[in-house]
């Protein structure tokens, strides 16, 4: 799943599967420090297996050294 969201931002998936969530996450970073926004729109999400959810919840956890 990760993977399928990491192209959909248009970005080349890393080679190992742990280190892609690492680098979505840096593309978010560097996004947000350019004053951009990602949306991410999941469609039939209930039809999705619980780990693919957690997946998914677990992209909320990023955070930005921005102030508020």
């Amino acid at each position: 799943m990760l993977r399928f969201i990491f192209r959909d931002f248009g970005l080349e998936p890393a080679g190992n599967p742990e280190r892609t969530p690492i680098g979505l996450e840096e593309f978010l970073i560097a996004l947000d420090q350019r004053g951009g926004n990602a949306v991410l729109i999941i469609d039939e999400a209930q039809n999705l297996r619980s780990w693919q959810l957690e997946e998914i919840r677990l992209l909320s956890n990023i955070e930005s050294s921005k102030n508020n």
